[in-house]
């Protein structure tokens, strides 16, 4: 006999369709959220559109990519009061995970909304709850297990894009609906709980910035999925500095290039504070061994048990890595000149 509540909620899975990608200037043109219980299953739901309050019309392919009608268009909710009625609708759930494909697109047009609507919490979101970000977990359950899911190749180059990976994994709902893309979010995530359920759990860890800083602080060095399409590989990385806010980081990648070869010695050093903060790009150039990564934006990390799954490590072995991530975290000249490139990429 099952003595399960089914009732409890598990996860908030949630997509807008928007007029746009500008979440200053746009807005949201619909909303569905679907409250799952642990065996994935719906057991609440909100949907909402919304008409167009912009002083213009929205961009006519956001208009026909989501398929927006004119009698939404034209006569559909207020957009600030959608945002505060999904605020109400999640507040019933304190403390459960916010899932989105893109989740850090998804929080900016939440904040924005609820800022314009004079809320007096805009970071709701992230109050006393994680956000799991689905995009970034597919990139980790690829780095865990490259099987586990069909990740297609598009022009000869990996896609992590959710209808790339629906449709290679049989997964079929409408595309750009918000109901459409939540159910496929839903099936992907079902895929990786079976595959690998720990990584569910570690996305909500580090779905919080303090878990975060905890890791990056705590372990020797990190293994982390970096960069896109033809520029994603899986790298054996040491943090050395933190922006400001905290909300990036710069680390070495000691697969590619041992710190103890790193010359500074010369008046003008190859490897100087503003030759880093040239090469650092939100592309993240697989052939540069030093990348700049967010914090608190969704990505997973794993700690240096994962070291095999790197591939520009995969000449190293264990020691060696370990011994180069010590030499990394003691070399104060480095750690120096990576502060000074994070300040000068900031500016």
């Amino acid at each position: 006999m099952d003595c399960r509540n089914t009732d409890i909620a598990s996860s908030i899975v949630l997509d807008f369709e928007t007029s746009d990608t500008d979440f200053l200037n746009g807005q949201i043109h619909s909303v569905y959220v679907s409250v799952i219980n642990e065996d994935g299953e719906e057991i609440d739901s909100y949907e909402n559109f919304c008409r167009s309050e912009s002083f213009r019309l929205s961009s006519p392919k956001a208009l026909f990519v989501n398929g927006i009608k004119n009698d939404v268009l034209f006569e559909g909710a207020h957009p600030l009061d959608v945002h505060l009625e999904l605020k109400n609708f999640i507040s019933k759930y304190p403390g459960v995970p916010i899932v989105a494909y893109n989740a850090n697109f998804d929080f900016k047009f939440a904040f924005q909304g609820l800022f314009q609507a004079g809320d007096s919490e805009p970071y709701f979101w992230k109050k006393n709850r994680s956000i799991v970000c689905a995009h970034h977990l597919t990139r980790a359950q690829y780095m865990n297990d490259p099987t586990a899911l069909n990740v297609p190749l598009v022009e000869g180059q990996l896609s992590f894009k959710q209808e790339n990976i629906g449709a290679a994994n049989g997964i079929f709902f409408p595309r750009h609906s918000a109901k459409g893309d939540v159910l496929t979010c839903r099936a992907i995530m079902n895929k990786i709980k079976k595959n690998s359920s720990d990584l569910i759990y570690k996305a909500e860890y580090f779905g919080k910035k303090a878990n975060t800083l905890t890791f990056l602080h705590k372990a020797r060095f990190i293994v982390a999925p970096c960069g896109w399409k033809n520029n994603f590989s899986v790298r054996c990385l040491v943090p050395l500095a933190f922006d400001s806010n905290e909300s990036n980081f710069l680390a070495l990648d000691i697969g590619m290039i041992n710190p103890t070869d790193i010359s500074m010695e010369e008046q003008y050093p190859p490897f100087s504070a503003t030759y880093i903060s040239s090469g650092l790009t939100k592309k993240s150039n697989r052939n540069f061994p030093f990348v700049k990564l967010p914090i608190n934006q969704g990505m997973l990390f794993e700690d240096e048990s994962m070291w095999k799954a790197s591939e520009p490590s995969s000449g190293v072995d264990f020691e060696t890595l370990c011994e180069r991530a010590a030499s990394a975290r003691n070399d104060a000249q480095l750690n120096d000149i990576a502060e000074r490139a994070l300040i000068f990429d900031q500016n």
